[in-house]
């Protein structure tokens, strides 16, 4: 599951953001029920994203472009390092998408245009 490895991929979270991020147990049913996430509680799709300002320190993988449904991704103001990924580019719904202030590099490619 691509948040799951997005979760994996952070180092530091001092605001706990992804306490509710569970493959497995209580809270672990669904993504849906995860802090920060957005579903078409309908057809229980993933469908934005929003932990920012939340002091995270990781990377941003590439898998996220996996969440082909989603049509937005709010990752501003924390410390993400390391190269804006291209799966971004594989989301054919993406309408939104706010990587600033991070310390991220690279240039968007064509498909975002």
């Amino acid at each position: 599951m691509a948040l799951m490895e997005f979760k994996s991929t952070v180092w530091y979270d001092p605001l706990n953001t992804f306490a509710t991020w569970q493959a497995t147990g209580v809270l672990g049913e669904h993504p849906c029920n995860f802090k920060g996430v957005e579903c078409d509680m309908r057809r229980m799709r993933i469908k934005y994203v929003d932990i920012s300002g939340c002091q995270l320190r990781g990377i941003v993988p590439s898998v996220l472009g996996n969440i082909t449904l989603a049509w937005g991704f709010n990752l501003s103001h924390n410390e993400f390092i390391g190269t804006i990924p291209r799966g971004f580019g594989r989301m054919p719904n993406l309408k939104y998408l706010d990587l600033s202030n991070n310390f991220l590099t690279g240039k968007f490619t064509v498909l975002f245009i």
